[in-house]
């Protein structure tokens, strides 16, 4: 595996575990506006919604770069090896 796909591997479970979390916090907190419709947690919660999801999406991105990037050095290793 290349440096750069265990990066990549890296980065989407890293994005996909914030995208839980915040997703999480994002509908607690959306409760409590609910509840409360005068504060601010409502929109707050919106954002936490939102910002997950983005990272969430980051994250697809990610695997399907890795698996890509995963693809091609698998490639390039039968290669190497029908030449040597």
């Amino acid at each position: 595996m290349t440096a750069r796909a265990l990066q990549l591997r890296q980065s989407a479970t890293i994005a996909r575990s914030v995208g839980v979390v915040a997703i999480a916090l994002g509908f607690i907190l959306g409760m409590q506006g609910l509840d409360n419709p005068g504060s601010g947690w409502l929109q707050t919660a919106q954002g936490l919604i939102v910002t997950g999801l983005l990272a969430q999406g980051y994250a697809l991105w990610c695997t399907v770069r890795w698996k890509r990037e995963r693809e091609n050095g698998d490639d390039q290793n039968k290669r190497e090896r029908k030449e040597s």
